[in-house]
């Protein structure tokens, strides 16, 4: 009864939130004495998730969970999640079992996207053999945080999750049994530091004009961003899914569209179509003219001729994602673990890029740098 009586002058000052969290902490029962099965639903292939999975083993690997050689860092096939997946459905052993036949993945088709949702649906009341649900990216998170279960699902590589309707917020994800990995503002953050390098006035970017489209390259973070620097937003909308020569020449037209509003830098969002060729190809109207650019996406715009961007966090939120697993296994539901995540921001830049814009970064600015690609 003393226990009880110091428990409760401890929360009495707690918020409601607070409260409800706690009790679910006593609420759920622990996977500890027995091996979790999990699945992954991935929205298509990217390098972003391979990385987000390639993390998540590793910390698992970490923890003790799992035991396994030596994680492959390169893979050749062109689903890299996938073939990592089976690898370690393969060759790990421990209380974490990667189940063989439970990658999924609807590879950017929206066509597939209702027949994966509807697959895993069924796994989870025929079979049932799965214990939880890793998912990788947008486009999944909202097929699969709105299925009727109760199994754990952990929605990691979404580009904004609240933004998306993946979770209800940054603290609550509205569901007992759902958590989406959030670090808040990132892209805000983006912009905020491409402004402190080039003080623009008018900045270009490239989406599809869709629900998905939007919340893909967390528009509502971008026009926050604008308006708090009181700089112009000027857009141009064009399909970004289906035949990447197609999406790569709509693209490039937009970009001549963006130029011909005199807009003095472009903000590159996500997209997943183009091979890093025809990512050239989109930037090279904007390297003719002196544009800067930064990428929403990570590195591998800059090593395209992007001129900046932030190094992809990918495999911290990867780790973050197998922390909040292990918390899972100990018996905690996922709606009271936290789903902020953060991680150090590191800064790459394209140095060629910068010397044919005829632009000489500051000392202070190079100090900051972490990658430099040419």
């Amino acid at each position: 009864m003393t226990m009880i009586l110091a428990i409760f002058h401890k929360i009495r000052g707690c918020s409601a939130l607070s409260f409800f969290l706690l009790c679910l902490l006593w609420a759920i029962p622990s996977f500890a004495n027995s091996p979790m099965r999990i699945i992954c639903v991935s929205s298509g292939p990217l390098e972003e998730f391979r990385s987000t999975l390639f993390g998540f083993a590793r910390e698992l690997i970490h923890a003790g969970v799992i035991s396994a050689d030596t994680l492959p860092s390169a893979l050749n096939e062109a689903d890299q999640s996938r073939q990592l997946w089976l690898w370690l459905a393969e060759h790990t052993k421990g209380s974490v079992l990667f189940l063989e036949d439970g990658f999924y993945s609807a590879d950017w088709d929206d066509g597939k996207r209702p027949e994966i949702r509807q697959t895993v649906l069924q796994r989870l009341t025929t079979r049932q053999d799965v214990d939880a649900i890793l998912v990788l990216g947008t486009r999944a998170g909202q097929d699969i945080s709105t299925l009727p279960t109760d199994v754990p699902v952990i929605v990691a590589s979404s580009t904004n999750a609240v933004e998306a309707g993946i979770t209800k917020s940054v603290v609550d994800s509205g569901k007992n049994n759902l958590l989406a990995l959030v670090n808040p503002w990132r892209f805000l953050g983006q912009i905020k530091f491409f402004h402190t390098l080039f003080p623009f006035r008018k900045l270009g970017v490239v989406y599809e004009d869709t629900p998905t489209g939007r919340n893909v390259v967390a528009l509502k973070e971008i026009e926050q961003a604008s308006a708090t620097l009181h700089v112009e937003l000027v857009r141009c909308h064009t399909p970004l899914h289906g035949d990447a020569e197609e999406v790569t020449k709509r693209v490039v037209a937009c970009h001549y569209n963006l130029l011909s509003q005199g807009v003095d830098a472009v903000y590159l969002t996500y997209n997943v179509a183009m091979t890093p060729e025809q990512t050239r190809r989109t930037l090279a109207p904007l390297l003719a003219k002196g544009i800067p650019t930064f990428s929403q996406s990570g590195v591998d715009n800059v090593k395209c001729g992007a001129l900046a961007s932030f190094v992809d966090d990918s495999f911290i939120e990867g780790r973050y994602a197998a922390q909040r697993l292990l918390s899972i296994m100990d018996g905690i539901l996922p709606r009271a673990l936290s789903q902020k995540f953060q991680s150090p921001i590191l800064i790459a830049i394209n140095l060629g890029t910068a010397a044919l814009m005829g632009w000489n970064p500051p000392l202070e600015i190079l100090l900051t740098v972490d990658e430099f690609y040419d």
